[in-house]
């Protein structure tokens, strides 16, 4: 289908940096609407003019405080994104009482602001996770 072919384009620009994250959320729902697609039948992550739409992970060493990673997309790509993460880190992760699917789950349902910070004492890093 060609529509899926451009969001395919509009998601791999932004992870190559060529549009910002907000760039690319106004692009997906710009296809969409041309499309004369419905509504999704589940949000993705807000309301129509209300709650967060941008989803913030930033990695911190926790020696030296700074900053490993810092990344901000738009909400639509999580389930996308949430496909790269290797197994080993969602189990190590599942043990910490940290469910991916609850957090997710979490932030469709409105919720924005720090939706998780967690400190890898193994591996020395902070992950923050926000949603504006």
């Amino acid at each position: 289908m060609a529509a899926d072919s451009e969001r395919l384009r509009i998601l791999k620009m932004i992870e190559e940096g060529k549009i910002s994250a907000e760039e690319g959320a106004k692009l997906l729902e710009a296809l969409q609407e041309s499309a004369g697609e419905p509504e999704p039948a589940v949000p993705l992550f807000h309301h129509r003019n209300e709650g967060a739409r941008i989803v913030k992970i930033r990695v911190t060493d926790g020696d030296t405080g700074k900053v490993k990673v810092n990344l901000s997309f738009p909400f639509a790509v999580v389930d996308f994104l949430q496909g790269f993460i290797p197994r080993k880190e969602k189990e190590k992760l599942q043990e910490q009482g940290v469910d991916l699917d609850t957090l997710i789950a979490g932030v469709r349902s409105g919720q924005v602001g720090k939706v998780l910070d967690y400190e890898d004492e193994e591996e020395g890093h902070r992950i923050e996770v926000s949603v504006e």
